[in-house]
């Protein structure tokens, strides 16, 4: 699964990359600037908080609920991260009502899932990546 997410990050990296060198209107140095700071705030912010919080569950949650919970949490800091300072100004409070509600529907939709990750993870059932055979 690394190595899948791996190249798939390369790849759309790649294309952004070209697309920047090849196009007409592009600011490449805002664009790098945008980048670093990107990539700063990633390992310098989100990463840490996801690793923190993934501690914690693993000290708080019991053993069958981790893996769905840890999912629920890191879909709902993403999209708070991200969704929260693109919608800054008069529209948040609007945006707010809708964000708990889309934090909601994904946090029951992921502990409702809870029994397929764990056939996934442990690969019971047949089906999980331990038991295929190819």
């Amino acid at each position: 699964m690394r190595r899948a997410l791996i190249a798939a990050g390369s790849l759309i990296f790649s294309y952004g990359v070209i697309g920047l060198l090849t196009g007409d209107g592009g600011d490449l140095p805002g664009v790098v600037v945008f980048g670093l700071a990107v990539l700063a705030l990633h390992d310098g912010v989100l990463l840490p908080l996801i690793l923190a919080g993934g501690a914690l569950i693993a000290r708080v949650v019991p053993a069958r609920w981790r893996t769905a919970v840890r999912l629920a949490a890191i879909v709902g800091v993403a999209l708070t991260v991200i969704a929260v300072p693109l919608q800054l100004g008069p529209g948040l409070r609007a945006y707010g009502k809708n964000l708990i509600l889309i934090l909601l529907v994904v946090t029951v939709t992921v502990l409702a899932s809870r029994k397929g990750f764990e056939r996934v993870r442990t690969g019971a059932g047949g089906t999980g990546p331990d038991n295929l055979r190819g």
